[in-house]
């Protein structure tokens, strides 16, 4: 019989492995209603196309926001040609510290991952939407109640090898697309995953939905991924516009004359109102 450590140093037996080669992994953590369940299925799909073992779990979260909905997916580096027949053993749940990839698709949603121990600054790519979907908590709350934005950020910056944060839910309103198309669009800029763009693309359209859409909000995002990195063209020349930020000025010129006195004061509730409703509800507190 031959001993465990020549089999091991064969490279499990025929030399086409290296026992250093592990799956990379990923974990996305979506709210309701934002495709995060597509997103997987165009991974998955995406990797299929390019020949690599693939696995996909999800874990469902609640309403409210009080639990994050979750999936996660790992993909072997090496072609299911150069296995030689066998199959690699994926696992069910991510590990803390043991994520190659974290995707968010909001600025608490990658806060909270890091909170979780999934973000590590010495593995971690991290993909994260940095507009804010505020909680009830912060809703609620009598004074201001929101988190600080801008210490979120700080901390997603720290605690990750490689950060990508970049507004993809008003690059998604601008391109007319998904967030999840958006996204898909800002992984396929990275270099984390051993799969061209041509199979994200392929991925889109094999789903057969909505395809145009998804391909416009896809190449948005990835060009946005690749100016985040410093990949891509001069940021300058490239500019996302915000509807929410236009209608919130908008509403703001139509403040009467009469209220000059409390305009600051009914600028910040339009503002605040906004985000926590929408145009109409601001429209309504006028």
């Amino acid at each position: 019989m031959e001993k465990i450590s020549d089999w091991l140093a064969s490279g499990f037996g025929s030399g086409v492995i290296s026992v250093s080669e592990r799956p990379i992994t990923l974990l996305i953590a979506a709210m309701g209603g934002e495709g995060g369940g597509v997103f997987t299925d165009w991974i998955v799909k995406a990797a299929q196309h390019a020949g690599l073992p693939v696995q996909s779990t999800s874990i469902p979260g609640v309403a409210q926001r009080t639990g994050a909905t979750t999936y996660y997916v790992e993909i072997f580096p090496v072609p299911l040609s150069g296995l030689g027949g066998r199959q690699p053993v994926f696992s069910l749940y991510p590990a803390g510290g043991d994520v190659d990839l974290m995707i968010a698709t909001e600025l608490l949603e990658a806060a909270r991952a890091v909170r979780n121990g999934y973000v590590s600054p010495r593995r971690t790519t991290l993909i994260a939407s940095t507009h804010r979907v505020f909680t009830i908590g912060e809703r609620s709350e009598m004074g201001d109640g929101r988190l600080d934005s801008k210490q979120l950020h700080g901390s997603l910056e720290k605690m990750s090898m490689v950060s990508v944060l970049a507004d993809f839910s008003a690059a998604a309103a601008d391109s007319g697309s998904p967030i999840n198309a958006v996204l898909l669009g800002a992984l396929s800029s990275t270099s984390v995953l051993p799969i061209k763009k041509d199979s994200f693309i392929a991925a889109i359209e094999e789903g057969g939905k909505a395809v145009d859409a998804n391909l416009r909000g896809f190449e948005r995002g990835n060009v946005l991924g690749r100016i985040d990195q410093g990949l891509g063209p001069d940021s300058q020349n490239y500019e996302v516009s915000n509807p929410k930020n236009n209608e919130t000025l908008s509403l703001m010129e139509t403040i009467p004359l009469e209220l000059t006195d409390l305009r600051d004061v009914v600028a910040l509730g339009i503002e605040r109102l906004m985000h926590y409703q929408g145009i109409k509800y601001c429209q309504m507190y006028l």
